[in-house]
């Protein structure tokens, strides 16, 4: 059998799938849009509770998985193939990145100005649920949809060591002899799909901020050539990361990319009051709790002002295009750890660091708004999110400087997600592919080049925003795909626990 080669029954039709999309949003752009924004707004309105429960169940199963005794399993014979910092430096930056680097700074800003459960705008009690509600999206509620699939995969890939980077594959104790059938490709197909969409909201989020802080720096004006010179320099960089592989690229950009991130910190803490901010930290959990059900499974349906869905539903919807990347990748690079140490280490290093992020840059913005030093919330009003981080960095001391640097965090940061998403989309299109290998470089590379291509023609026309919609109503099919890695951990925990019912077999 013929090892590392183009898995063609995935790679073409997703490949066409994508391109489809792409001319028609170049052909029709108008009609396009409308089309996408009709079907969101009717997953969300009429489906939206789906969402919500999806997120419920996966919380919970990730708590049993890590707290059952399935949790002393190890996955493979092996050491850590990975020290703790570089592992989670990679888990964390292949997550949200960007969406978190730029969100964290303004999202408790459209809170404060449109607060949830009727809070009234811009009032003392809406600064404290504006903290809150941002850390709840992207805490650890969030991370758990990854948890299901992750255990899934890496059983596949380390307890049952079968070659195959795939969904479909950790989906066998479900679809057993159709695996490897239509329903296996269909998967894997919607895998691809789900993840070039998500990736495309990074890039929606993040070229826009660059392009805006680099006409800020030199005075140079926004067009289409400084778009294409971003997104080249952009591709140099993860192009580069991802031909020279896991360890010697893609382990030290994330590295690097988190020592930039620590060197930020650090800036922000000394401008930032700190105490204030710890006070606020500590009301936002004890907040959190004491509002937990309604985040969790608030719809609204009596007032219908459209905060559950236009929030926590569109975040659910966009997380779920990332669990096929955070899933693979997370698996591919947590061999010799417990299951255990794989799902609070998703739960710990990503959720907790994200709450961290807003904790601190949020609450630096909403001290600025609310001392007064400068009117975020009308800049964010007016020019959008691009105005108000430049507003907020330019408040820091040596404001140039810090404007560079935190360019360089989003294209580290970027780098690194789309870095990893390369590498996991080259992985579902290569046949046999063992743990230990890495799929053919020109392959990685090619994956790079079409998402760097494809936020290029979406400039060209306009369509970022189009495609961070679109992206979402792509995901929808991962709810059935989150289901499905719930049941397969489940039967593949108890086929083992039949196979081994000796104590010392759960060490």
């Amino acid at each position: 059998m013929k090892h590392n080669s183009l898995y063609k029954a995935v790679f073409i039709p997703s490949v066409l799938i994508l391109i489809a999309a792409i001319l028609c949003m170049i052909i029709i752009p108008e009609a396009t849009a409308s089309a996408v924004n009709l079907i969101f707004t009717f997953l969300t309105y009429q489906f939206g509770w789906l969402y919500l429960l999806i997120f419920v169940v996966c919380s919970i199963t990730a708590v049993w998985i890590g707290t059952s005794r399935f949790g002393r399993i190890r996955l493979g014979d092996e050491k850590k193939e990975y020290s703790e910092a570089s592992w989670a430096a990679m888990m964390f930056t292949a997550g949200l990145g960007v969406g978190l680097i730029v969100q964290s700074f303004v999202e408790p800003l459209y809170f404060l100005s449109a607060p949830p459960f009727h809070v009234e705008a811009m009032s003392d009690k809406a600064y404290e649920f504006a903290h809150m509600y941002s850390q709840f999206l992207w805490g650890p509620m969030g991370w758990a949809c990854y948890v299901p699939a992750t255990i899934a995969v890496a059983w596949t890939l380390f307890i049952k060591k079968k070659p195959s980077l795939r969904l479909s594959t950790s989906c066998e104790p479900v679809f057993g002899k159709h695996t490897n059938g239509f329903l296996g490709k269909l998967v894997d197909t919607i895998v691809v799909v789900g993840m070039v969409g998500g990736n495309a909201t990074s890039l929606g989020l993040g070229v826009p901020i660059v392009a805006t802080i680099i006409c800020q720096l030199t005075g140079i004006k926004l067009n289409i050539w400084l778009t294409a010179g971003i997104l080249l320099a952009w591709f140099v960089v993860f192009g580069s990361a991802t031909f020279m592989g896991m360890d010697k690229g893609i382990k030290k950009l994330s590295s690097f990319n988190m020592y930039t991130l620590f060197a930020f910190i650090a800036v922000i803490l000394l401008v930032s009051p700190v105490l204030d901010i710890l006070n606020l930290e500590l009301n936002s959990i004890g907040l959190m709790f004491d509002n937990l059900g309604m985040l969790l499974l608030g719809t609204d349906p009596i007032t219908q002002s459209g905060f559950p869905q236009n929030w926590t539903v569109f975040y659910w919807a966009w997380m779920l295009t990332f669990i096929p990347v955070m899933a693979l990748f997370t698996a591919r690079i947590s061999r010799g750890r417990t299951i255990r140490q794989v799902v609070f280490g998703e739960a710990i290093w990503g959720g907790v660091g994200c709450m961290s992020a807003f904790a601190l840059f949020g609450g630096y913005s909403l001290f600025l708004q609310r001392s007064g030093k400068v009117d975020l919330v009308g800049i964010l009003a007016e020019g959008g999110r691009e105005k108000a981080i430049v507003a907020i960095l330019e408040t820091l001391p040596m404001a140039n400087i810090m404007m560079i640097v935190y360019v360089v965090l989003l294209f580290l940061f970027l780098a690194t997600t789309i870095d990893s998403t390369s590498m996991m989309l080259a992985s579902v299109c290569t046949k046999n592919l063992p743990s230990t290998e890495e799929p053919a470089r020109w392959h990685r590379v090619l994956w790079s080049l079409i998402l760097m291509l494809m936020a290029f023609g979406l400039s060209v026309v306009g369509g970022l925003q189009v495609i961070q919609t679109a992206s979402l109503v792509v995901g929808a099919p991962l709810i059935a795909v989150a289901v499905i890695a719930i049941i397969a951990v489940k039967k593949q925990f108890k086929t083992y626990e039949l196979e081994h019912k000796k104590p010392d077999s759960f060490k």
